[in-house]
């Protein structure tokens, strides 16, 4: 995590003058002992608060710096993204055991190429370009997306065990 993740999670939860703002990213609580704090210079601090405040991430409010809705729905898409990152590491792990056949049609082109991106990224492999095989079972967040995107009625689902046949 960034300089700038942890002021998002900061200013997420509440509003911070620049010195509370500057302990709070030094590793929490001001009691801690200096060996656990990470080390940040106020010029890091500085710049990237700067650059935050210049993407419209933060504003000032008088001597304090809170998050803007902007700054609150990158946050939530940073965070979710995070948690689908440590779903696909864990599921690259397990052993493949799911066939996903699809048949997107070419009027949802730009649909069918992030389906494709999503496999790869939850360590599927294909077998043709709509037949792919990977680790199950597939996340509830990834189904509930395939769902608002339309497109469980274009996909297959098949539960596969890999077995020695010669």
């Amino acid at each position: 995590m960034g300089v700038a993740d942890d002021i998002l999670t900061i200013l997420f939860s509440y509003s911070a003058g620049y010195k509370r703002l500057r302990q709070l990213t030094y590793g929490g609580s001001p009691y801690q002992s200096s060996d656990s704090r990470r080390k940040i210079r106020d010029e890091t601090l500085r710049s990237t608060l700067s650059r935050m405040r210049k993407n419209k991430l933060v504003s000032r409010k008088g001597d304090e710096w809170v998050i803007t809705a902007k700054g609150k729905a990158f946050y939530r898409r940073r965070r979710e993204k995070r948690k689908l990152e440590e779903i696909s590491d864990e599921l690259r792990s397990r052993k493949k055991s799911v066939i996903i056949a699809f048949d997107v049609p070419e009027e949802r082109r730009v649909i069918r190429a992030w389906l494709r991106r999503e496999l790869v990224f939850l360590g599927f492999e294909p077998i043709q370009k709509s037949v792919w095989f990977g680790p199950g079972p597939l996340p509830e967040i990834f189904i509930q997306e395939l769902g608002d995107r339309d497109l469980l009625g274009c996909l297959k689902f098949f539960r596969a065990t890999e077995d020695d046949v010669v």
